[in-house]
């Protein structure tokens, strides 16, 4: 009798274990791959916009560093009037503008000149050698435009003859955008881009500053435009002024005139337009009173990198376990010591930002704040003691005969002396106190919780320090004196930055008219205060 087979467990296929193995072999690949993915699209989108954001900083201090050149020309020309092309060339020269304002192609004043003296003026253009009035339809030696005001080009450095007597209001986009919005504003207006008749092939940006007959400047848009006396005007080459923007190899960039972004707006444009980015910034920026629109976009590197790093991962995965395991570990670390390197960056760049932001505000001559500084711990100051009802005052002051040094021992002595009475002011103050330099020899001090009587003290200290101190360049040695105007809030009602600083300007008025070297205290009219 034949025997039977004993029955027992199904064998599983022999393969059965190598395709489990293989399952959880590429499900821990495709868990590996999504992790760095993430963890890559992270990493880059944090680097890239905080590489933008340095990029757009940049940009702003770039516009806001000629913006101070227009400011120290402006406060030259309100303080001299109309000035000689000798004084103009001297002004620019001792601000080093060559080689501390890169990309500017030309500074200019720009004359008002009104339609009963034009007459007077070309008389006076031939007497000095320069054409006739002439505008950008016409050309020069024609008739120029009829016209209530014109703006021809009086002085402009490095010295240009094709362009003077031009009349730089016969440019309509430039008029409407920039001197007429100065104009009406009182403040420092960016125009739009137009091209030079003598280099068609390069785009310019003008930057205007309006200057006006009276001191400060006049309170409402009709006054403004009443009192105006010209302009002194920047014009800016943008692709000199923006070169070097950013991480080239990592960034393009690309800016408009306006919100739109339209092609025929670009102001300047970097890289290869890459339209299928996937890291990209857009921001609008408010310079001056004109909007730009700013483009960044990433390069191929950022795509190039991390999918190599992840594929390495990926291959390592699929060798062996083990290498598996070694290439996360590895991978982590790499990443995570990225990480650390970045933020230790981008910690870096914070501080020399924060530097930067320091030298902006900082005069480079005195060490003292400089205007724009200044304005700003005013009104801060100003608003603390009207909401804490304490007194401020302001202490306004004027080298005598500042010029006359200048003229006779060289700016090289004028800066030594400028130099002095910032190191004295310094010195000479309390650390609550702010001082600052107001453009050429024009220097403020903000005195919290000071009246007018503890302020004048402190301003007949100054006077008698600066008076007595003696200054030296080589062997040249000379003493100078200086006028004092003080004034101060009366701790009750909130007076407003602009009269604070009227009633101290009057005041160094008076120093001034009743024979310099002196301290003057702000005495309120009696009717009305103007």
């Amino acid at each position: 009798m034949a025997t039977r087979p004993v029955s027992g467990p199904k064998r599983r296929p022999w393969w059965t274990v190598p395709l489990l193995s293989a399952v959880v072999l590429v499900g821990m690949n495709i868990l590996l791959w999504r992790w760095a993915e993430a963890r890559r699209a992270t990493n880059e989108e944090h680097i890239f916009q905080s590489r933008a954001d340095m990029l757009v900083r940049d940009l702003e201090d770039r516009v806001e560093n000629n913006a101070d050149a227009l400011r120290a020309l402006r406060g030259y020309v309100q303080a001299q009037g109309t000035p000689s092309p000798a004084g103009w060339h001297a002004f620019l020269v001792s601000l080093n503008a060559a080689s501390r304002y890169p990309g500017v192609h030309s500074f200019q004043y720009d004359q008002r000149v009104d339609a009963a003296t034009r007459d007077a003026f070309d008389r006076k253009a031939a007497e000095d050698g320069r054409p006739p009035l002439w505008d950008l339809v016409h050309g020069a030696g024609a008739v120029p435009r009829s016209a209530e005001v014109y703006y021809p080009i009086l002085l402009s450095e490095p010295k240009d003859p094709a362009i003077l007597s031009f009349d730089s209001s016969s440019r309509e986009d430039t008029h409407a955008g920039a001197q007429v919005p100065a104009r009406d504003t009182g403040r420092i207006a960016l125009g739009p881009p137009f091209r030079l008749q003598q280099a068609p092939e390069s785009w310019v940006l003008p930057m205007v500053a309006p200057i006006y007959a009276a001191t400060p400047t006049p309170a409402t848009t009709e006054e403004r435009q009443a009192a105006l006396r010209g302009f002194v005007t920047l014009i800016m080459m943008p692709d000199e002024v923006f070169r070097g923007l950013g991480d080239a190899p990592l960034l393009d960039v690309a800016i408009y005139d306006g919100g739109a972004g339209s092609k025929q707006d670009v102001i300047y444009a970097r890289g290869s337009g890459n339209l299928h980015a996937r890291l990209v910034h857009h921001q609008d920026l408010d310079l001056l009173g004109r909007t730009w629109k700013v483009e960044i976009r990433g390069t191929a590197w950022w795509d190039g990198l991390g999918r190599r790093e992840s594929w390495q991962a990926v291959g390592s995965g699929l060798a062996v376990s083990l290498g598996l395991l070694a290439a996360i570990a590895a991978l982590a670390l790499a990443r995570e010591r990225a990480l650390v390197l970045a933020d230790r960056m981008t910690s870096e760049l914070r501080e020399a930002n924060r530097a930067l932001v320091e030298l902006a505000t900082t005069d480079g001559l005195t060490g003292l704040l400089n205007r724009r500084a200044m304005d700003l711990r005013l009104s801060e100051e100003e608003a603390r003691a009207a909401r804490e009802k304490t007194p401020l005052s302001l202490i306004a002051m004027d080298v005598d005969f500042f010029k006359h040094v200048n003229d006779k021992y060289g700016h090289a002595m004028g800066d030594v002396v400028l130099r002095n009475l910032g190191r004295l002011m310094r010195d000479a103050t309390r650390l609550t106190d702010h001082a600052g330099r107001m453009g050429g020899e024009e220097f403020l001090l903000v005195c919290p919780n000071t009246d007018a009587a503890g302020a004048a003290v402190v301003a007949e200290q100054l006077r008698a320090r600066f008076e007595a101190m003696e200054h030296q360049d080589g062997d040249q040695r000379i003493q100078c004196s200086a006028s004092f105007g003080v004034t101060a809030s009366d701790g009750e009602a909130p007076i407003g930055t602009d009269r604070l600083l009227r009633r101290a300007d009057r005041a160094l008025y008076q120093a001034k008219k009743s024979g310099r070297n002196r301290v003057e205290v702000w005495v309120p009219p009696r009717a009305t205060e103007g």
